[in-house]
Order: structure tokens, then C-alpha cells, then sequence
């Protein structure tokens, strides 16, 4: 059969788990159409007869850490970990410059070589019988209608609407309340008195 771990919080789980008791596997078709259905928060590892599978929500609230050796394969949400199990003490030179101009690695890199991470919305599967990594990005932030913007108007329409429920709903929390509103010549307050 096979094995799940995760943190956070995962719709249908079930479906995973009970592929995984009928069959002993699970297909790329089943991981895809579930993590796709995905709203919360989530990590996610599912170890079958045949697979590795291990993924993140589209905004890596949990990270996973991996390293792949000689056809061995280790997971965790600990980078230390992955780097004291297989002895990774050599500095990615490459990573160094964006952690210092950034705060952080971009991409699937790490600060060590050969320790990787899932980048946001993305999965990897890992063939059991070889060791083979196959990586797939399924949720990326674009848009999926094309895009249409608004004209002038209709933004000057929509903010008047906004403008007008935000002082409304602070009148009538105010309830016959005397309302001061200091003013500083500038805009703001104009805005807010007109």
C-alpha cells in the first residue's frame, strides 16, 4: 500500500487515500485532479508502491526541502535535515549573490548544492524503480480570461461607489455621534469632507 503525510489542511483526501488502498499506486491524472481542487493551505508527500509524490499550495505555506543521490531520494520541511543526511556542506555559489541582493534564493535552489525546494504550486514525482525527478508547475499566477480593463469613467464610477459605502457605513457606526475629522489642507481631507 502506501504512505501520506501532510500539514495544513487538504479537501478529499480520501480520494488519495483510498487509490492508494485499492491500487497501491496513484496516478499523475489523480495527484493533478486533486491538487487542483486544493483551496487551503497545505504539504503534502504520498509514497506509493511505484511513486514519490510530494507538493505545496500555490503559495508554499509549508515548504519541502529534497536532495536526490545516487537513485535515493529524502523529503523534508526541515532543509537541515536534507543536508545532514546526505552530508551537504558545499555552498551553491550561484545562490549566494540573489540571497544577498534579495533576502532570499530564487527558484528551486538553496544556499547548499544539490538541496533543492518545491517553489510554490509546484509538485515532483520520483519513480521508485530508478530515481528519476520529473517536476510539474501546476499553478502559476497569470490569468486565465484575458484581461479586460476598465475605462476612466467606469474607474471614476467605481471608486465614487467604494468612497460613498465606506462613509456611510462610518455614519451609521457613528449613530448620531458628533464626527471630527482634523484637517490638514491637504487632499485626504478634502476628500473626506466633500
Amino acid at each position: 500500500a502506501g504512505v501520506i503525510y501532510y500539514v495544513g489542511q487538504l479537501n478529499n483526501l480520501n480520494i488519495l487515500s483510498d487509490s492508494l488502498t485499492r491500487n497501491g499506486t496513484i496516478t499523475q491524472n489523480e495527484i493533478l485532479a486533486f491538487v487542483e481542487t486544493q483551496v487551503h493551505c497545505f504539504a503534502l508527500i504520498v509514497k506509493s508502491n511505484d511513486d514519490c509524490w510530494a507538493m505545496v499550495d500555490h503559495i508554499r505555506s509549508y515548504p519541502i526541502y529534497y536532495s536526490c543521490r545516487n537513485g535515493n531520494v529524502f523529503f523534508s520541511n526541515d532543509a537541515r535535515k536534507v543536508q545532514d543526511y546526505f552530508n551537504l556542506i558545499d555552498v551553491d555559489k550561484k545562490s549566494v549573490p540573489q540571497f544577498l541582493l534579495s533576502g532570499y534564493v530564487h527558484g528551486t535552489g538553496t544556499l547548499y548544492e544539490s538541496l533543492s525546494q518545491l517553489k510554490a504550486g509546484q509538485l515532483i514525482r520520483v519513480k521508485l524503480s530508478d530515481g528519476t525527478l520529473t517536476k510539474h508547475q501546476y499553478f502559476r499566477y497569470l490569468p486565465k480570461e484575458p484581461i479586460t480593463y476598465p475605462t476612466e469613467d467606469e474607474i471614476i464610477e467605481e471608486f465614487g461607489f467604494v468612497l460613498d459605502q465606506v462613509f456611510d457605513s462610518i455614519v451609521e457606526k457613528a449613530r448620531d455621534r458628533l464626527i471630527l475629522v482634523p484637517l490638514s489642507g491637504g487632499l485626504d481631507s478634502r476628500l473626506v469632507l466633500c
